[in-house]
């Protein structure tokens, strides 16, 4: 997470990838987001790679996912684009992030297996948190459905930990000790 700070703070990482250009210091004006859009995309690296020295719960169990994740990198990856789309005005943000990054993945030659990754990660970064905060994460169609949705082990395992990291970027405290319960547990049942 520093040196992708350092990397925007330079301006080195919008000459490699000139997508994120399109949020720097882009405010969104809504109830819960308390930073620009650049700076929350790098608060959820922050908040991925900090679960690596996790020592309390229920980190220690995202600690532990993260630890199963073969390519963290292309995870980074994933956060790293996730919302570049809302530099984007008059289309949907996640269609249009995903536009973006399938441009930066090719331009780079990100393997095909890794692009998939990324732009199923983010075509469906809001998917678990929606379903923790509109839905009974306990209800066997809940779990069905998301089950359905993100299809494999792997999927599930990027997604929480996106999930995880994008939700406790919102603001200082978002991610509440209910919540990341909450996240964990629909991430169990998902997962049986």
């Amino acid at each position: 997470p520093l040196a992708a700070r350092a990397m925007h703070e330079t301006g080195v990482l919008s000459a490699i990838f000139p997508e994120f250009e399109r949020i720097e210091c882009l405010v969104v004006r809504d109830f819960y987001h308390r930073y620009t859009v650049d700076e929350h995309t790098l608060v959820t690296l922050q908040n991925l790679w900090s679960l690596r020295d996790a020592e309390e719960a229920p980190l220690r169990s995202f600690r532990d996912l993260l630890a199963e994740i073969k390519e963290p990198g292309v995870v980074a990856f994933a956060m790293l684009f996730h919302d570049t789309g809302k530099g984007t005005p008059g289309e949907g943000h996640v269609t249009a992030s995903l536009r973006l990054a399938e441009d930066a993945t090719t331009r780079i030659r990100m393997p095909a297996q890794d692009r998939e990754l990324v732009l199923f990660l983010i075509g469906h970064h809001l998917e678990l948190s929606a379903a923790m905060q509109s839905r009974d994460v306990f209800d066997p169609q809940t779990i069905r459905d998301v089950a359905h949705r993100v299809a494999t082990v792997e999927r599930l395992k990027a997604l929480t930990l996106v999930t995880y990291a994008d939700i406790s970027a919102v603001f200082p405290g978002c991610m509440t000790p209910w919540r990341a319960e909450q996240l964990w547990q629909l991430y169990l049942k998902v997962y049986n």
